[in-house]
């Protein structure tokens, strides 16, 4: 491991993630500054939902990463609700990619309502997932109920939430 004592980025994509793996990178997230790891993205990897949660359960631990990206790596409904804890908790987080995490949108709940508890956080991608179902009442306005909290979350933050049509 002394060989990535000064990496700050890692991007994973279309790769095994197993145990092993997970147990490297919990070496290198729990390092210190000036040598903590400020970005990482796991992207399309064929990954175990154990291995998710357990990534996660490890993340809400501590971290000091910048960028957090989890992009159809099979995030489970528990481990949304403690990524909802990451972003309450979390001041570093400044971007958040969970796209193609094919979830029931009553997952989002409690990540979108921990938003309104982080003021770091600068762009949040959720594209490709289903958010709102169709299901879903609507409001007088027009808008379905939580696509209302996301934009009252992006204009009180400066924040931008990714939409499908945008990526």
């Amino acid at each position: 491991m002394r060989s990535l004592e000064r990496v700050i980025s890692i991007v994973l994509k279309h790769e095994e993630f197993g145990a092993k793996a997970l147990q490297s990178l919990k070496q290198i997230l729990v390092r210190p500054k000036p040598f903590d790891l400020q970005i990482l993205r796991i992207i399309n990897c064929r990954i175990p939902t154990q291995i998710t949660r357990e990534l996660i359960s490890t993340l809400r631990l501590g971290n000091n990463l910048k960028v957090l990206g989890l992009v159809n790596t099979k995030i489970s409904d528990s481990s949304m609700k403690e990524i909802g804890m990451i972003m309450a908790e979390t001041r570093q987080l400044r971007e958040l990619d969970i796209s193609w995490n094919t979830l029931k949108p009553q997952s989002y709940n409690f990540l979108i309502t921990s938003l309104g508890e982080n003021r770091t956080l600068l762009t949040l991608n959720l594209s490709w997932n289903r958010i709102v179902d169709s299901s879903e009442s609507i409001n007088m306005n027009g808008t379905p109920r939580m696509k209302q909290t996301a934009s009252k979350f992006s204009s009180k933050n400066n924040s931008k939430i990714v939409s499908p049509r945008e990526t």
